[in-house]
């Protein structure tokens, strides 16, 4: 398998929605609802993101909650994520790989959004 090139771009409820139709193994701590659980219950803020490849394929999505510690920190954390579409919708073949290449891709976002901490726990 080349280099994947893939792009993390922030995403809305409706289509977030239409992409969590085809995820194959969606869990419930990655879902719309529990982000917003955490944010009421915990102060996490969730950012919900999906990852696309170099010709704008969505791959994954990923649920990643941001808090401030302290006045200039945030901590990061991904958890059972991120979550790949399913085999025939927008890549087929080496899922490690497209999984792998996801949290590549989170790892660079997460510095871009200056996140001090990143914790993930795929």
């Amino acid at each position: 398998m080349g280099k994947l090139n893939y792009v993390v771009e922030d995403v809305d409820r409706v289509t977030w929605s239409e992409f969590w139709k085809n995820i194959d193994n969606a869990n419930l701590i990655q879902s719309w609802q529990y982000g917003d659980a955490k944010s009421v219950a915990e102060g996490w803020v969730p950012i919900r993101l999906v990852i696309k490849d170099r010709d704008g394929s969505p791959v994954a999505l990923a649920q990643v909650l941001v808090k401030k510690i302290g006045f200039l920190f945030k901590a990061a954390r991904l958890n059972r994520g991120p979550l790949l579409m399913a085999e025939g919708f927008s890549h087929s073949g080496d899922r490690v790989g497209r999984s792998l290449a996801a949290l590549q891709a989170l790892k660079i976002e997460s510095k871009r959004r200056k996140w001090v901490y990143f914790s993930v726990a795929p």
